[in-house]
């Protein structure tokens, strides 16, 4: 059980360790990975910001009071075409340099939508 009083350690990026109530403060967990972060609002700067935490530290904010939000990878990360090759850097580097060429980006989904 918690009362109203109940504070959690936060770690704002730019102020550095404080105290906020654990009602005002929403623990996100990745269901499939198994990953836990955390959103608040420093007392001091007033910015909203987003950290990592541990499932202990997360555990003991639930605990003391703070929201949890559960969510879940996107579908189609596991959506891969059979036998489709894994993306390799260059691959990624093609990619930048398209996005980068309005020209060749407009030309290629052109050539896409017309298969």
């Amino acid at each position: 059980m918690h009362d109203d009083d109940t504070v959690v350690v936060i770690d704002c990026p730019d102020c550095g360790i404080g105290l906020i109530a654990a009602s005002e403060v929403v623990l996100r967990s990745c269901v499939e990975r198994d990953d836990w972060q955390y959103r608040a609002r420093c007392p001091h700067c007033r910015c909203t910001f987003v950290a990592a935490t541990t499932r202990p530290a997360a555990a003991a904010a639930a605990a003391a009071g703070a929201t949890v939000e559960y969510w879940g990878l996107p579908a189609e990360l596991g959506e891969r075409p059979s036998g489709a090759p894994p993306f390799t850097v260059d691959d990624v580097t093609r990619t930048v340099a398209l996005l980068a060429d309005d020209v060749a980006l407009h030309a290629a989904l052109r050539r896409l939508a017309l298969r």
